[in-house]
């Protein structure tokens, strides 16, 4: 998904951000934000913000939403690279 980490072959993360980008910049009233958690062992925590345990509920339109789940504006596609990077390294 990242690609080798000699950077010979962009990864499919790399390749989705330069698309991602691409079409936010063809419109000017929408802005991006990321967020990225993992589920481990029954527990839902939010990997942009040292893996600060975070809850999952269900308002009463059965809209499924993660409560306090940090999101990060991405501008670029060094913004998107730099917060799953961030991200990455505190996956379990």
């Amino acid at each position: 998904m990242m690609g080798p980490t000699d950077g010979s072959i962009p990864g499919l993360y790399l390749l989705a951000a330069y698309d991602v980008i691409d079409l936010l910049n063809s419109y000017t009233d929408l802005e991006l934000n990321l967020s990225f958690f993992e589920i481990y062992c029954g527990k839902l925590q939010d990997l942009l913000n040292n893996r600060e345990v975070v809850h999952c509920r269900e308002d009463h339109k059965q809209q499924v939403n993660i409560v306090n789940l940090t999101e990060m504006r991405c501008h670029t596609v060094e913004d998107i690279m730099n917060a799953l990077s961030k991200g990455m390294l505190l996956r379990a």
